[in-house]
Formats: structure tokens, sequence, C-alpha cells
């Protein structure tokens, strides 16, 4: 920490909080970050839906019950690290940005 100015980390979290909102809310069509970031949601998403629908066929959810379930949680974890960002973001978006922030947090 010798030789930081004190409001650096601060900056850069900032950054990082702005580059996260440009890649969940924004989404440029020219971001390849958000492309990558968008289309690996739907990916997932589709994983998911494909893994449930499979799973309720008894003989492959006996087969391939381990299969299934790293899938939910795999899903589960990734969805809720992009819940907790959107939150984490939230106060950044045009309609919160007058707004405390838990007020900002629970509207969004």
């Amino acid at each position: 920490m010798i030789g930081r100015v004190p409001g650096a980390s601060i900056r850069r979290l900032a950054r990082l909080r702005l580059r996260v909102y440009d890649i969940l809310e924004q989404a440029m069509p020219d971001d390849r970050s958000a492309r990558f970031v968008h289309a690996g949601l739907v990916i997932i998403a589709l994983m998911s839906v494909t893994s449930v629908v499979l799973e309720s066929v008894p003989s492959l959810a006996h087969r391939f019950e381990p299969i299934f379930l790293t899938i939910e949680v795999f899903t589960v974890v990734v969805f809720s690290l992009e819940y907790g960002l959107r939150l984490w973001v939230a106060p950044l978006h045009p309609a919160y940005r007058r707004i405390k922030l838990l007020q900002a947090l629970w509207r969004h």
C-alpha cells in the first residue's frame, strides 16, 4: 500500500462498476464483451432448460443424475452472480440515479 493514492482503488472500482453496467444493461452492438456475456447467458439458459426437460424422462434422470445436478448448480451460481452484479450496478441506471442506494436496489 506504500506509494498508492488512497482513492485509486475506489476509482478503479467505480470504473469496473461502470463497465459491468455497460455490459449488462447497455449492450452496445459493437461491444464484443457484452455480446460474449449475453450469448453465454443465453447458452447457459438453454442448457438449463434442456437439462430440466431431459431430467423429466425417468430413465435419463436416473442414468445422468450427477450431470443434471452439476448443470443445475452451475446455472444457479451463474445466474445468482449475474443478479448480484445487476443489483450492484442498479444505482447507475438512469431511472434510479437520483434516489438512495437501497431504494435503487429495491426497485431494480
